[in-house]
Formats: C-alpha cells, sequence, structure tokens
C-alpha cells in the first residue's frame, strides 16, 4: 500500500477508478443503454487542478442534472485540496 493510501488519501488507482467509470458511462449513454426519454444537458465549467474542467452532464431531469455537474465539480475541488497539501 503506497503512503498515500495509508494516509487514506485518494491514490492514482482511486483516480484511475473515476476514470474509468465516467468512460464506462460516456459509453452506456453513447449505445443509447441510458433509457429512452428527453434528455437535457448541462454545462458546467471551473478552473480546477490547474486546468479548464468542463462537465456536460445528460439526463431525464435538468435539474438532477444540474445538481450532478455542481457535486461532481465539488468533489473535484475537494480532491484537489487534498491533493495539493
Amino acid at each position: 500500500m503506497s503512503e498515500a493510501g495509508r494516509r487514506g488519501l485518494p491514490t492514482r488507482r482511486d483516480a484511475l477508478r473515476i476514470l474509468a467509470l465516467g468512460g464506462a458511462a460516456g459509453v452506456a449513454w453513447r449505445l443509447g443503454l441510458a433509457g429512452p426519454g428527453p434528455r437535457h444537458g448541462v454545462r458546467r465549467a471551473r478552473l480546477l487542478m490547474g486546468t479548464h474542467v468542463e462537465l456536460q452532464v445528460i439526463g431525464d431531469d435538468r435539474e438532477a442534472a444540474s445538481a450532478a455537474a455542481e457535486a461532481t465539480l465539488a468533489h473535484m475541488a475537494e480532491l484537489e485540496a487534498l491533493l495539493s497539501r
């Protein structure tokens, strides 16, 4: 176990898991596996981790998509704070 893992901080493996999950969700959506119905897109952008981060969340409910985008950016900001110590 790495020192970061022993301290309870996210590791590189954790970051790769997050990326893999996002990629899998994107593929499922692209293949039409996300389900039928109207889609609503929400875009959010922030400067995080030293780069411009832009999210586009698409879902059945615009409010839920907006909440998901904000929660994702908030979590990224938390990770940035932890990893920048």
